[in-house]
């Protein structure tokens, strides 16, 4: 399902991350939006209040992590197995280490769901200093710019605005390590409640 062929591009601002452009083939967006995880295998995620980090409203699926796969990746459609099977080959960890130019097959990986319904958001940070890697994966096939949910990429966390707005596109992935200068958000999903912004996220740890 994920295609090893596609390139990695390195961007310089306004921090160093790199994207990958059909990362998905769209027929198979669709075999995994027909058949999605239970609704009810996800745990809600809130935090509010200016005496966190970061505030956000998301939905997680955790589905491998501590080098195992969790008891819900056992619930998961075939579509989705496969995919997961995928995200864990040695196939998948050799292509990101060349795309990369950074060997990451010793590292340790989470693999998790994110799921943004309507109003569910993510407030300017860095991420953690532990992990080495973090890495998006959209699902959507159809996203549109009125749907909100982009992942914005900041100069600062002060900054009037973002540098960069990426829209949450199907098959479409953005990875960077991170550092004290890695400020990134998740707008606000304006969807009407129509549709959800589906995102896996591959987290790999330092050592």
């Amino acid at each position: 399902m994920i295609r090893t062929e596609a390139e990695f591009l390195r961007h310089r601002t306004p921090f160093t991350h790199h994207t990958v452009d059909k990362m998905i083939e769209s027929a198979d967006l669709a075999r995994l939006a027909a058949a999605p995880p239970a609704a009810e295998l996800y745990r809600r995620l809130v935090k509010q209040g200016s005496w966190h980090v970061k505030n956000y409203r998301a939905w997680l699926l955790t589905l491998f992590e501590h080098g195992e796969r969790t008891p819900a990746a056992g619930l998961l459609s075939e579509p989705w197995t496969e995919l997961l099977d995928d995200l864990l080959s040695p196939e998948f960890t050799a292509w990101a280490s060349e795309g990369l130019d950074r060997d990451v097959t010793s590292l340790p990986v989470t693999v998790g769901v994110f799921r943004y319904g309507e109003g569910d958001h993510q407030t300017v940070h860095t991420a953690k200093a532990t992990k080495a890697l973090h890495w998006v994966l959209h699902l959507n096939e159809d996203w549109r710019p009125s749907f909100g949910g982009e992942l914005h990429l900041w100069e600062s966390e002060s900054a009037a605005a973002p540098a960069l707005s990426i829209p949450p596109l199907g098959g479409t992935s953005v990875l960077f390590a991170p550092h004290a200068s890695t400020w990134h958000s998740i707008g606000e999903v304006t969807a009407g409640g129509r549709f959800d912004r589906a995102t896996v996220v591959l987290e790999y740890w330092q050592p």
